[in-house]
Order: C-alpha cells, then sequence, then structure tokens
C-alpha cells in the first residue's frame, strides 16, 4: 500500500484554528487501484490543493486539503485512545481516498519533481523516462501540455527495461 503521512494541516484563514494536531497516515490508494511509488509532494501557494506524483504509476494524484482534514478529523474514535485509533482507521481505510483525491492525472513515464508556478496556476511534473516536463493547470486540475526536453528519441533496451522496472502496472 502506497500512503501519506501528514504531520498538520493547519487552515491558514483562520487564525484561531492554532492547536496542534497529531500525525496521521492516510492511503492514497484504493481498492484494486494502486498508486506505486509517491516520490513528491507540492501545495499550492494558497494550500487548497496537494499534488503527489506516483513514479510506478504515471500518476499525479490531487488531493483537496479541505476535504483531507476533515477526513482525519471525521475518523472513528472507538478505542480509548482515540488517537492511536483514528491513526489506525486511517492507515489501513483502502476507501478514504475517495474522501478527498478529487483528481487522478495520467502522465508521461515516472513522474517525480514537482514544482508549483510562483503564481499557483500551474504545477510542473517531472516525467523522468519521457524527458519531458509535464504542466497540470490548478484551475482545472487537468494535464493541459508538455514541453519536450529534446531527449533521445531512440527506446534503447535499457530505457525499456528502466520503464518496466519502474512501473507498477504490469
Amino acid at each position: 500500500t502506497n500512503g501519506l503521512g501528514v504531520a498538520a494541516i493547519s487552515d491558514t484563514a483562520n487564525s484561531s484554528d492554532s492547536a496542534p494536531e497529531e500525525p496521521s497516515q492516510v492511503l492514497l490508494d484504493e481498492p484494486d487501484s494502486y498508486f506505486a511509488d509517491p516520490c513528491d509532494v507540492a501545495a499550492t501557494p494558497d494550500g487548497a490543493f496537494i499534488y503527489v506524483s506516483h513514479s510506478g504509476a504515471d500518476t499525479v494524484s490531487v488531493l483537496d486539503t479541505r476535504l483531507l482534514k476533515s477526513t482525519i478529523q471525521s475518523a472513528p474514535t472507538i478505542y480509548k485512545d482515540y488517537r492511536a485509533r483514528r491513526q489506525f482507521r486511517l492507515a489501513n481505510d483502502m476507501s478514504a481516498s475517495r474522501r478527498f483525491v478529487v483528481a487522478r492525472l495520467h502522465t508521461g513515464a515516472c513522474p517525480s519533481g514537482l514544482a508549483v508556478s510562483p503564481n499557483g496556476r500551474f504545477v510542473y511534473v517531472a516525467e523522468e523516462l519521457d524527458d519531458k516536463i509535464g504542466i497540470i493547470s490548478t484551475r482545472t486540475n487537468a494535464v493541459v501540455g508538455q514541453i519536450d526536453l529534446e531527449g533521445p528519441r531512440e527506446i534503447t533496451l535499457q530505457r525499456r527495461g528502466e520503464r518496466f522496472f519502474k512501473n507498477a502496472d504490469h
């Protein structure tokens, strides 16, 4: 399973929301859909969305931070130690990501590094094994283009092996 550790999500618009939160772990996978090798994380300047690259699934997940925070705070608290139960529940709930992942964007081969433009309008994705930079619009949460880095045009046996090895689709 592939997840994300969340140290804290603060509401910068609400200054009274200053109480520290307990760290949590949430799964990014879904039943029968695995998003292998979370590689990088980037947030929009306003904190509304978090982008996670999955180099083993050629995917970028888009997380709504408001929904993520709500999911963490509303996790059932059954045991006496409510923090331990909440952490256990979220760390093992394969359906939890459906509550806060708002998009799964297909990218080029082996998306790794992420960068958000200074104005927050775009997220740039390093598509490592395609030698391209993917461009995601933060307004629509859709892939809107690519920048070709003019890498090798011939797919060598080594490059094909790297793609096969790093991709969890098989």
